[in-house]
């Protein structure tokens, strides 16, 4: 017999804060100029354009990483590193508003998949090199603490700051 389709409370949690994004991302970006969007830190550090264009590709590791947990079990997922990930060079061709509108549709994706989701299956394990084990509900607040980091340092780089 089918779950039913009303979701856990936990899954619901997770799909209202993915579904949050955008208008996260248009309260901390919007109104940049192109020319906010690249400039570089020291050193020069990615610009706000190529935050994005990372988050955008990340989206893409993660919902594979996502359904390996879901039909593996325990997977072994390596440590992404987007300098040695030839997706991300292809994100980072991408210009606004094409980088903004391609990185919304894997988030809607993202949403799907997790509003999908049976509850029991956020238990399931995914198995990082450095951190262990983590059920899929740690997996998906490791990715909202990663977003929220490159988030921060997009509208630091953007900003000026």
């Amino acid at each position: 017999m089918p779950e039913p389709l009303i979701p856990d409370p936990a899954c619901a949690w997770f799909v209202v804060r993915l579904e949050a994004f955008p208008t996260k991302l248009a309260t901390l970006l919007d109104g940049l100029t192109p020319d906010d969007m690249e400039r570089r830190g020291p050193a020069a550090q990615w610009s706000a354009r190529e935050q994005l264009a990372h988050l955008g590709r990340y989206h893409e590791v993660f919902l594979e990483r996502l359904r390996r947990m879901q039909t593996e079990d325990a997977p072994r997922l390596p440590r992404y590193r987007a300098e040695e990930d030839a997706g991300f060079a292809a994100w980072t061709a991408l210009e606004e508003p094409a980088l903004r509108e391609a990185l919304l549709a894997r988030r809607r994706e993202l949403v799907e998949a997790v509003r999908g989701m049976p509850a029991a299956e956020l238990g399931r394990v995914g198995v990082h090199p450095v951190y262990g084990a983590m059920p899929l509900a740690r997996w998906l607040e490791f990715f909202f603490a990663h977003e929220g980091h490159h988030l921060y340092v997009a509208v630091q780089r953007a900003r000026g700051g």
